[in-house]
């Protein structure tokens, strides 16, 4: 019965609903500089690291350890990352 509440409510099936919840929380999570992909993957839910990896290539369109080792280099070109305006970035992106 839950399944079909979610389904209508969101208009994805419930294993899509959690993907997408799964996903988002790993974004934010990435910015994190000194957590691995690995970490993250477990810590959001996925079994496998690589099952994590295939669904976020799937949906963001790049390796989660590319989006990390992006945030490493401007981290070190900058001295810093603005985490305010990626996490406000990254938000309004998984909120479309």
């Amino acid at each position: 019965m839950g399944y079909l509440i979610v389904s209508r409510h969101t208009g994805r099936t419930f294993p899509q609903h959690v993907n997408d919840r799964r996903i988002r929380l790993a974004l934010i999570a990435l910015l994190t500089i000194g957590v691995s992909c690995q970490t993250v993957a477990l810590k959001v839910g996925y079994r496998r690291p690589s099952d994590f990896a295939r669904e976020f290539r799937l949906r963001i369109g790049c390796p989660p350890a590319t989006w990390h080792r992006v945030l490493r280099l401007a981290a070190r070109r900058h001295g810093h990352v603005d985490l305010a305006a990626l996490v406000a970035r990254v938000r309004r992106f998984v909120s479309r």
